[in-house]
């Protein structure tokens, strides 16, 4: 499989549900969004930042230094993971 195809197609999956997912999985998906688009935070934290965005940030520091690519593929992984949480939910 390619993984620029993956990718786009769990980032595609995740966008729909995005706001049903737990504030954790929330933060451990943009982190490793971020990650595998932009690379390495190079912005500086900030105290008159939002709690929030301060975990937006942190959630995105965490990653530093991981490749974009190992980044991507971890995202495909972790959205597959969440969607088949999901499913066994759905079904019981």
């Amino acid at each position: 499989m390619n993984l620029e195809v993956d990718f786009k197609n769990a980032l595609n999956k995740v966008r729909d549900i995005f706001m049903e997912l737990s504030e954790e999985d929330q933060l451990f998906v943009y982190g490793l969004f971020k990650q595998s688009t932009a690379g390495d935070c190079i912005l500086e934290h900030s105290e008159y930042i939002l709690d929030y965005d301060v975990a937006k940030w942190e959630a995105w520091h965490s990653r530093m230094g991981m490749p974009q690519h190992e980044a991507k593929q971890a995202f495909v992984k972790k959205v597959a993971q969440i969607f088949e949480l999901r499913e066994e939910v759905k079904n019981g």
